[in-house]
């Protein structure tokens, strides 16, 4: 081994002497491979923020769609619960369940 590729350390345990441990070698290819690890994070990222937009435009389209479907929902869930639960009292009703599915929709 030569000297100018080796780093003394202490031993750990106490005793007196010293230990060589060769460094590894920085040479071009860990270069090339930290900018290739960049790109594709770099990549990915961007792929990732596409998916993103492409997700939040599909929902705030869609969100008047469900709206009308589940506002009609919850109004009929909730005068249904407050006619067989509360008004009526009808004894297997679950008006409890029915309440919070109306708060849901």
């Amino acid at each position: 081994m030569r000297k100018d590729n080796v780093v003394p350390l202490r031993p750990v345990d106490g005793r007196d002497g010293v230990t060589s441990v060769p460094v590894a070698r920085r040479g071009v290819s860990s270069g090339v491979f930290r900018v290739v690890v960049g790109v594709i994070a770099a990549s990915l990222f961007a792929a990732w923020q596409l998916v993103r937009l492409a997700l939040v435009t599909v929902l705030v389209l869609a969100e008047p769609l469900v709206r009308i479907v589940l506002v009609p929902i919850a109004f009929l869930g909730f005068f249904v619960t407050l006619v067989f639960g509360f008004l009526m009292g009808a004894p297997h009703f679950p008006k409890w369940g029915m309440l919070a599915f109306s708060i849901g929709a």
